[in-house]
């Protein structure tokens, strides 16, 4: 879960946990989802010059390179907290920009309550 609702006339969208315990993967499965984002289609087995399917002992080059690619990309993003991306931003040398992008969020953000929330 990396998002709650907050119910009412005020009410909005918060964090659901400390960014430092939200990661990039997290995210990225929140709105892809688990699946891989290729899904072979198996061309061997359906295309034009197919043949019997004995003859597939192995799984798909392309499928297993692009699986193992799928596995290399999501250990990079479960490295990266959220924190660390606000950190990086902090740190990159535009302070009004920061200090504006904080301003926002103070104004913007609500209680906890979470008797009252929505999780989603």
């Amino acid at each position: 879960r990396i998002l709650e609702s907050v119910p009412g006339p005020a009410g909005g969208y918060r964090l659901a946990r400390a960014a430092e315990r939200i990661t990039l993967l997290d995210i990225v499965l929140a709105v892809e989802g688990r699946e891989p984002a290729f899904r072979c289609g198996e061309i061997r087995r359906n295309g034009p010059v197919k043949i019997d399917a004995s003859a597939y002992v192995k799984p798909c080059g392309i499928n297993a390179a692009m699986l193992k690619a799928e596995r290399a990309y999501r250990a990079a993003l479960a490295e990266v907290k959220l924190s660390d991306i606000v950190a990086d931003y902090a740190a990159e040398g535009a302070p009004r920009s920061f200090a504006a992008s904080c301003a926002f969020v103070e104004r913007h953000q609500r209680p906890q309550k979470s008797s009252s929330t929505n999780q989603t």
